[in-house]
């Protein structure tokens, strides 16, 4: 039985009863404690030690609440916690993880169900699912200090397995880079899923860090209209070799001006010609529908990956093709616009580390970024508060 293959808000007394008649023995994924950390700074620092474990390991659960058969390894009784204040102890917790762990843990990696028992008691799972942005450290109280976990349960890394911790990561960064600057070369060709207009594009890609872990495939049990085009206003879809992909074309037209390609690792590419306008001597960068489709399209595209339980941290790159001479028109004269001065801009990549988040604001950086590329200090769509107001 693993309880990390079952939601943490499903889990009720029942499944934790079953831990203990089918004598689950502690392991790489499982860990039960009978008592939360105290206040003392060694009890903190092991509470640390075991979260950062998890988390450069390869995600699992700790109960706190459960009594151990330490010579066993099992779970011997349900003893439950006595807290004042279990809402305030909760906020403890994370607040402890969050200052004590370098670099930190994206608060959406780690969650927390709390269960009644009888007689008031409580049970804590504290659920740490793999980072993609260790290894992680415990620094609390000056400490240096790196773990991971293996079936024995919790071990400090050797230098050699730091070492190697350290080029996976970069390894990982490489990988990103190299299947991004692929696709941007292939759809700078045209070389397309699918016949397309062969034009100006705006590119959008959400890559998630475990995209690139061996044997990462997805089986695709979505809504269709989580990873609609963008700009669309009717659209297809079909399975191909690299996944699943949507498109939207013309009326009695076989090309596509806007397709989402779903790969089976989680990757989303997202690909449109029609928000970019060249004609009649002047080429356009349609700066406000732009922004106004990424602010709608979003977060259906993140809804993909909670639906795909993959988590953050997702990489964020958007991409303009082909656009050298487009300017952002604006009701105002001016003097001062600067037409693009390359084929291929490359916005800077935004790291999302949570779900819950307000799109505009989020995409703020993007959207500055993207009307920098034109001589503007920043996007016209946001007030001086930083709100989004078209």
């Amino acid at each position: 039985m693993s309880l990390f293959n079952k939601n943490l808000k499903d889990i009720t007394i029942s499944d934790l009863q079953r831990l203990i008649e089918d004598e689950i023995i502690e392991s790489k994924q499982i860990e039960y404690k009978s008592q939360l950390p105290g206040k003392k700074q060694s009890d903190k620092q092991k509470f640390l030690a075991d979260i950062s474990s998890f988390a450069n390991a390869s995600g699992g659960d700790i109960i706190y609440g459960i009594k151990e058969d330490r010579d066993k390894g099992t779970p011997d009784k349900i003893i439950g916690l006595e807290l004042e204040n279990v809402d305030q102890e909760s906020l403890r917790l994370h607040n402890l993880i969050r200052d004590g762990i370098e670099p930190n843990i994206p608060s959406s990696q780690i969650d927390i169900n709390i269960i009644e028992i009888k007689d008031s008691n409580s049970v804590i799972i504290i659920r740490i699912k793999k980072s993609w942005l260790g290894p992680h450290r415990v620094i609390l109280g000056g400490w240096n200090q790196f773990y991971s976990r293996n079936t024995n349960g919790k071990y400090p890394l050797d230098v050699q397995e730091l070492k190697s911790a350290f080029i996976l990561s970069e390894t990982l960064g490489e990988k990103i880079k190299q299947f991004k600057q692929k696709r941007i070369s292939d759809i700078y060709a045209n070389e397309l899923p699918l016949p397309f207009y062969p034009s100006p594009k705006i590119c959008l890609h959400l890559i998630p860090f475990s995209a690139f872990q061996t044997g990462s495939s997805y089986e695709f049990e979505i809504s269709l209209y989580d990873i609609q085009p963008i700009g669309y206003v009717k659209f297809d879809h079909r399975y191909n070799i690299d996944g699943l992909l949507t498109f939207s074309r013309f009326p009695n037209k076989d090309r596509s001006f806007s397709y989402v390609q779903l790969y089976r690792n989680g990757i989303i590419e997202a690909v449109n010609s029609e928000l970019l306008y060249s004609g009649k001597g002047s080429s356009f960068l349609r700066a406000n529908d732009i922004e106004r489709e990424l602010i709608k399209v979003l977060p259906n595209y993140l809804n993909v990956y909670r639906k795909l339980n993959v988590g953050p941290p997702i990489l964020l790159f958007l991409t303009l093709i082909d656009v050298k001479g487009y300017i952002i028109p604006t009701n105002q004269a001016r003097r001062d616009i600067y037409p693009i001065d390359r084929d291929i801009v490359q916005i800077p990549e935004l790291i999302i580390e949570e779900f819950e988040y307000d799109a505009s604001s989020l995409l703020k950086p993007v959207f500055d970024a993207l009307w920098n590329a034109c001589g503007y200090k920043n996007s016209w769509s946001y007030d001086e508060n930083g709100i989004y107001r078209r």
